[in-house]
């Protein structure tokens, strides 16, 4: 995140297409915000992503169009170094695409890159005042 790995930017350039892709990144909360809620937004993961935090199943989300979040706070060591993995599982468009429509690239709202034959994953995170 935030590249595919089909871009430059990501570092990786690989246009092949793959039905499965992790992303890990490390996110820190500073401690001060203990106490908060930590909301872990997506623009959009084509197609099914599945989050987990520290080791920690938290969630999936269906739809590669649709922005979503999840409530990360229960999974977070604040004031600490925290591992986010994001499994894209863009499998079964995969197979649909390259069985009818060998060649064509196709066009998905869920990121503005080059390629969209496989999984993208994009994200945020904000701090929110518990209510």
């Amino acid at each position: 995140m935030p590249f595919t790995y089909e871009t430059q930017a990501s570092g990786i350039g690989d246009e092949g297409v793959h039905p499965f892709v992790w992303y890990q990144r490390k996110l820190e909360v500073p401690k001060e915000k203990a106490g908060q809620r930590v909301i872990l937004h997506f623009q959009a993961v084509d197609y099914i992503a599945r989050l987990w935090i520290n080791g920690t199943y938290v969630g999936q989300h269906q739809g590669g169009y649709a922005a979503f979040s999840f409530d990360i706070t229960p999974y977070l060591e604040f004031g600490a170094s925290n591992t986010v993995v994001v499994k894209a599982d863009d499998s079964q468009s995969c197979t649909r695409l390259e069985e009818s429509s060998a060649g064509l690239i196709t066009i998905s709202s869920a990121f503005t890159f080059r390629r969209q034959g496989s999984g993208k994953a994009s994200g945020w995170s904000t701090c929110h005042p518990r209510i």
